[in-house]
Formats: structure tokens, C-alpha cells, sequence
């Protein structure tokens, strides 16, 4: 592993997480605030739509795993969804970081 590729989040996070048939932890984690719109909050919306981006990223996961027969090296993956990210996404090893834009949708919601 490149030293460049380590990520760590510091703040008052809430998360879900979920457990890939393989075993690895999939958890989706994203900042504990108001953002002052309705879109997102803390309130009972911000946790949906946690599930929502949990669940897809487990079955995305689980479908590539499947699809190109590899194992995942690590024993837990986790997601991040940021109010203010520079970038659309970052991977990095274990953690993958999005603009919360880009993840946190309301279940029905069509991408």
C-alpha cells in the first residue's frame, strides 16, 4: 500500500453499516449537523437516505466482487459523505470520500 492512499475522518459523524456476504463491513458515514437546508439534516432523512447509499454500495460491492472473482483485502470498507468536498469523490485504502451531493438521496429518488 502507497502511504499516499491513507484516510482518516475526525468529527462528529453518524453511520450505518452492513456486512457483505463475503464478510467485509460496509459502513456509510456522513457529518452529524444541520446543513441548513431540507434536503439534508439530522433529522429522520439523513439516516434514510444513509441506508439508502449503504444498501447500494453493499450491492455494488458485492456484484463487482462476484463479477471480476476477487476478494477484498481489507476486513471493512467504509464510505464518507462530506457537506464541503473539493472533489466529487477520493478513493483511498478503506475509506472512499464523496461530496454528500453526489450520495445522499431519498430511497425512490432515480439516479
Amino acid at each position: 500500500m502507497s502511504t499516499y492512499l491513507i484516510a482518516f475522518a475526525i468529527g462528529d459523524l453518524v453511520n450505518e453499516t452492513a456486512t457483505a456476504k463475503d464478510g467485509t463491513q460496509i459502513s456509510f458515514w456522513a457529518w452529524n449537523a444541520d446543513l441548513g437546508t431540507d434536503e439534508v439534516g439530522l433529522s429522520g432523512p439523513w439516516m434514510d437516505r444513509l441506508n439508502v447509499s449503504l444498501d447500494t454500495s453493499v450491492k455494488c460491492f458485492e456484484v463487482l466482487s462476484d463479477y471480476m472473482a476477487f476478494k477484498f483485502p481489507l476486513p471493512k470498507l467504509d464510505h464518507l459523505a462530506l457537506p464541503q468536498f473539493s472533489y466529487g469523490g477520493m478513493e483511498n485504502w478503506g475509506l472512499i470520500t464523496y461530496d454528500y451531493n453526489f450520495v445522499l438521496f431519498k430511497d425512490g429518488v432515480k439516479i
